[in-house]
């Protein structure tokens, strides 16, 4: 009799049969838990969990008392938070929260089913506004304009690219960008989620506040212009050729009722919209 140890890498969410060999013993199998984790820092964080869970009450899914935890959500269609535990609610994929944590954190995550990483998701807002969505995808989004769809009434209408310029910029039923609050930098926390092809369509100013993707874990502020609209996130890359020019909308502050002082919006900078 013995022990092995072994470092795993690649191992799914959730349960994974391992199956191991050496020399001349006979292969035995055991079940590991694929985890994944959400790093909370202590102070305000807008954050998602991309896994549909089975109790997504937001107490137990972060490890915290009820009593102690300020979670708050937003309500596009009354423009007021909702806040947790006054309200109750669970935690899903696909949208965002802000929430205020008294030290750093780390909530592991295996029960549940994550969102198939082969098929689109699709996230459609019933009324027009600020919107706080998720990162559904287990790691990395990459925001490229040629690549996520825009839903109009269920329907997808066309690439993101197809509206940053020319007539239909004119009439976007969503912004092309996303706003995410960088906990880390309370100074000056937005940055602009804003795909680098299109860089040069970006105020000088905000340059350097871009960033290319959505983190695992991370929400953003979502401006959607009319009522029915969305984005449909894809299940494989392609690529586009860039646009011209971008109108840019600073986000709202952050809920001063779940987490004391609000912060200041980035402000509105504007360029062309029509491709002049």
């Amino acid at each position: 009799r013995g022990a092995v140890s072994a470092m795993l890498t690649g191992l799914s969410y959730g349960a994974n049969t391992v199956t191991a060999a050496a020399g001349e013993l006979s292969p035995a199998s055991v079940n590991v838990l694929g985890q994944w984790d959400l790093h909370l820092s202590g102070g305000l964080q807008l954050f998602t969990v991309p896994v549909v869970l089975p109790d997504p009450d937001p107490a137990k899914v972060l490890g915290l008392p009820a009593d102690y935890l300020r979670v708050a959500r937003y309500d596009a269609a009354a423009e007021d938070w909702e806040v947790y535990p006054g309200l109750a609610f669970g935690l899903e994929p696909g949208r965002g929260y802000f929430g205020r944590f008294p030290e750093p954190r780390v909530a592991s995550l295996t029960d549940g089913q994550p969102l198939p990483e082969d098929q689109p998701v699709e996230l459609a807002f019933s009324h027009r506004g600020w919107h706080l969505l998720g990162n559904p995808r287990l790691g990395v989004l990459p925001w490229k304009l040629g690549e996520i769809g825009v839903l109009q009434g269920g329907a997808e209408t066309g690439r993101l690219a197809a509206y940053v310029s020319g007539p239909s910029s004119l009439s976007r039923p969503v912004e092309p960008y996303l706003w995410v609050y960088d906990e880390t930098d309370p100074a000056s926390p937005y940055r602009l989620v804003f795909d680098p092809d299109y860089l040069s369509h970006v105020p000088a100013a905000l340059r350097a506040r871009v960033v290319p993707s959505l983190l695992s874990g991370q929400g953003a502020w979502a401006l959607i212009n009319a009522d029915g609209c969305g984005y449909r996130l894809p299940a494989a890359a392609t690529r586009s050729t860039p646009g011209r020019s971008a109108r840019l909308a600073g986000p709202p502050p952050a809920p001063r009722s779940s987490t004391g002082s609000a912060k200041p919006s980035p402000g509105t900078a504007t360029t062309n919209r029509g491709g002049e």
